[in-house]
């Protein structure tokens, strides 16, 4: 009985063993960062607006960003617009914008995009206000329906080319070659013709030379 209880109390053991390790691989497993897009901007709407998509590839968020309306400098000293990521109370550089656009990429996840002004475009984190800000979306691929688009299907025909669209109805459309084929066939008549209008003329002369003789 004590052997008994000895391998039911091993087998709980390993079971709780078990089920601590497959909970450490699910918590200690990367988490993704969600692909997704963010609208940014200031708080009275004055410093010009931006929009940023975000897609991992590669093991790396690849970031592409617009603005519009920025001013081309907010302070003398501080005249840099920096792009940053945000997750919790961490800033992440992403780059400098330039014109108006960015082209970034990050390995940390991250739950908004911010902009400030910098002195320095290669600030580790940044050292005034957060002029334009963002929270990260979800891009929502549902909802998207597109109309059924398919070819004409080709029906042959003598000389022509019937066009049958997606509505069923028969469009007849002369071939691209079918001028050259009614000049043959009018052609091929008309010598046919000819033919036998010579073979009756033969026969009738013919006929009268026997009989004369």
């Amino acid at each position: 009985m004590a052997d008994l209880w000895y391998h039911i109390g091993y087998m709980k053991n390993i079971k709780t063993k078990l089920i601590v390790a497959g909970l450490f691989l699910v918590t200690a497993w990367p988490v993704r960062a969600m692909e997704g897009t963010a609208k940014l901007g200031s708080a009275g709407g004055d410093l010009g607006s931006c929009f940023a998509a975000s897609v991992y590839q590669d093991g790396r968020y690849r970031v592409l960003m617009t603005c519009r309306g920025l001013r081309s400098a907010l302070d003398p000293v501080r005249n840099r617009y920096v792009v940053w990521t945000k997750a919790g109370e961490n800033f992440r550089r992403l780059g400098e914008m330039v014109n108006g656009k960015l082209q970034g990429s990050i390995d940390q996840k991250f739950e908004r995009i911010v902009i400030t002004a910098e002195e320095d475009s290669y600030a580790n984190k940044p050292s005034g206000e957060v002029l334009l800000s963002g929270l990260m979306e979800k891009i929502d691929f549902g909802g998207v329906v597109i109309e059924k688009e398919e070819l004409p299907v080709a029906v042959e025909g003598a000389d022509k080319v019937a066009l049958i669209d997606d509505k069923g109805a028969v469009t007849p459309e002369v071939k691209g070659d079918s001028s050259a084929g009614s000049v043959f066939k009018v052609l091929g008549k008309a010598l046919l013709t000819g033919f036998l209008v010579l073979l009756g003329v033969v026969g009738v002369l013919s006929y009268a030379s026997r009989k004369k003789k």
